[in-house]
C-alpha cells in the first residue's frame, strides 16, 4: 500500500448563475505522471474506488490507501473501462485485450491466448460474474465463465456498425447501449428492446455519450442535444431539455439526494439541486474542474469525477452559503450580508429597501390626516424620541436603520430608546390599527 501523495484544497466560485461555491479536493494516485488521462472511474459494494489509466495502470484506492498495478510492463497498453465482479475480482478493458486482477496477480486474456473474440476494447459492466464488453468497431461481448458471446448487426437490432462508448447495467442485468439515434435495452441475454430517439423524441442524430443507472432503476442519458430520462416503471422515455437545457452533455450522475450532475462538453460541470436550480462550474482557468468528463461516481457522499485534467480525480461537493446565518442561502437571499433581509421578511413600507427579497421595495399611500396627527420629537434626537398623538392605543414602534436594520423595537409605547446607537439617520415606524406611518429622523448623541 502506498500513501495518497498529494491533496489540495480548494474554493471555487460559481459563475453566472449564482454564488454558490463548489468545494474541491485533488487526488494524484501514486505514481501516476500528471498526464496523459484518467479514463474509467470505477466503486465497488466496500466503498473501494477503481480508475485505469491511459498508461496501462490499475490504481485501487481502499481507506485512504492507494495500490497501484502495471498491467503489462513489458507492452504500451491503454485502460479503458474498469469493472469489478461479485467476487471481487477486477477487470480492465485496454486496447491489447481483457486483464484480471485477481489478489493481485494480473492475468492477461487475449484473442490468441483464450476465447476473447477482440483484443481492441473499451467500455467493461459487470453484473454478478458476467461481464458486458463494448468493441467499438465489432460489437457487444458477453463473457460469462470461460464463455463469450458477440453480439453485432448479424444477430442484433443494431442500427450501426459502430457502437458507442456508453454502457450501463441495471440491477436486475438489463443491458442499455446506444449507437446513433438509437438506445438497445437488452433483457437478460435474451430478447432486445429498442428505442428510436429521433421519433420518441426528435432526436435527429441524437448521439448518447453517458447513461448513468440511478438508484430507482431509472436510467439518464446524457446526449449532445441534452438529458433525457427512461422511467423504469413505466417505460417512457422523457426529454429534459426544458429541465436541464438543450446542451452537449457528455458526463451524467445522478444522486439519491436529486441532484445532477452533468459535464458540460468543452466547458465545465453544471449541478442541479433538488429542486431543479441550476449552479454552473466553469473550467477555465480551474484545473481541478474538467471541461471534458470521462467519468463520474459518487463515492464517500461526493462526487468524483475524471477528465481532460490530467491523471487526478477531484472530489467534488457543494457548498451553500449563508453568510449571514439567517436561514437563507446565497442565490435566494437577496442580501446575504444583512440578517434582517431574506425571503419572508418584514417589509419597511416606502424606505427604498426589498427586506422580503419579492424584488421591490413595498410602497404604501399614506393617509396623511393619521401622519400628520402624529408628532415625533426631538428631531435630531439624542437619548429618546417621544410619539404624540390623538391615541385609543398605545401605538407599534419600530426603528430600523437605513439599510433595513431592526434596531429597536417592536415596542408598544410612546418613547423609542435611542441609548447605545451610532450617530446618523434611522427610519421610525409608528403603527396602530387605523394607519401607519414612517418617519426619517436623525440621532445626535
Amino acid at each position: 500500500m502506498k500513501s495518497l501523495l498529494f491533496a489540495l484544497f480548494a474554493m471555487l466560485f460559481v459563475t453566472g448563475l449564482s454564488a454558490q461555491t463548489l468545494e474541491t479536493e485533488s487526488e494524484f494516485p501514486p505514481d501516476s505522471p500528471t498526464w496523459p488521462f484518467l479514463w474509467d472511474l470505477e466503486v465497488d459494494e466496500g466503498g473501494s474506488l477503481y480508475v485505469c489509466s491511459a498508461l496501462g495502470e490499475l490504481f485501487v484506492k481502499t481507506g485512504n490507501e492507494w495500490q497501484s498495478f502495471e498491467l503489462d510492463p513489458e507492452a504500451d497498453t491503454e485502460a479503458f473501462g474498469v469493472a469489478v465482479d461479485s467476487d471481487s475480482v477486477t477487470w480492465v478493458a485496454t486496447d491489447r485485450g481483457l486483464f484480471e486482477v485477481n489478489n493481485g496477480v494480473v492475468i492477461h486474456h487475449t484473442a490468441e491466448n483464450s476465447g476473447l473474440p477482440y483484443n481492441e476494447l473499451r467500455t467493461i459492466e459487470a453484473h454478478g460474474n458476467e461481464l458486458w464488453i463494448i468493441a467499438p468497431d465489432y460489437g457487444l461481448i458477453r463473457k460469462s465463465g470461460e464463455d463469450y458471446t458477440v453480439y453485432n448487426p448479424d444477430n442484433a437490432p443494431f442500427q450501426s456498425d459502430v457502437l458507442r462508448n456508453p454502457l450501463a447495467v441495471q440491477s436486475d442485468g438489463r443491458v442499455i447501449l446506444s449507437t446513433s439515434g438509437f438506445v438497445y435495452f437488452f433483457n437478460n441475454g435474451t430478447n432486445w428492446q429498442v428505442l428510436d430517439l429521433y421519433d420518441l423524441v426528435g432526436g435527429w442524430n441524437l448521439r448518447v455519450a453517458d447513461i448513468f443507472v440511478d438508484h430507482n432503476q431509472d436510467i439518464w442519458f446524457a446526449t449532445n442535444a441534452g438529458v433525457l430520462r427512461y422511467d423504469d416503471s413505466s417505460g417512457n422515455l422523457q426529454d429534459m431539455g426544458n429541465v436541464y437545457g438543450e446542451r452537449s452533455y457528455q458526463g451524467i450522475l445522478y444522486t439519491p439526494d436529486g441532484e445532477l450532475w452533468l459535464g458540460d462538453v468543452n466547458d465545465g460541470i453544471r449541478y442541479f439541486d433538488s429542486d431543479q436550480e441550476e449552479y454552473y462550474f466553469e473550467a477555465e482557468g480551474n484545473s481541478d474542474i474538467p471541461s471534458q468528463v470521462f467519468d463520474m461516481v459518487l463515492h464517500n457522499d461526493t462526487v468524483k469525477v475524471i477528465g481532460n485534467i490530467g491523471a487526478k480525480i477531484a472530489s467534488l461537493s457543494v457548498v451553500f452559503i449563508d453568510a449571514d446565518n439567517d436561514g437563507f442561502f446565497d442565490g435566494e437571499d437577496c442580501d446575504d450580508s444583512n440578517p434582517d433581509i431574506y425571503p419572508g421578511a418584514e417589509e419597511i413600507p416606502n424606505n427604498g429597501i426589498d427586506e422580503d427579497c419579492d424584488g421591490s421595495d413595498l410602497v404604501v399611500s399614506v393617509d396623511e390626516a393619521f401622519k400628520a396627527a402624529i408628532r415625533v420629537f426631538p428631531n435630531p434626537a439624542s437619548a429618546v424620541l417621544y410619539v404624540q398623538g390623538p391615541w385609543e392605543e398605545t401605538p407599534t414602534l419600530m426603528l430600523h436603520s437605513l439599510d433595513g436594520k431592526l434596531v429597536n423595537g417592536p415596542l408598544q409605547a410612546t418613547e423609542m430608546p435611542l441609548a447605545g446607537l451610532v450617530e446618523g439617520n434611522y427610519m421610525l415606524t409608528v403603527e396602530t390599527r387605523h394607519g401607519k406611518a414612517a418617519y426619517q429622523v436623525y440621532l445626535q448623541p
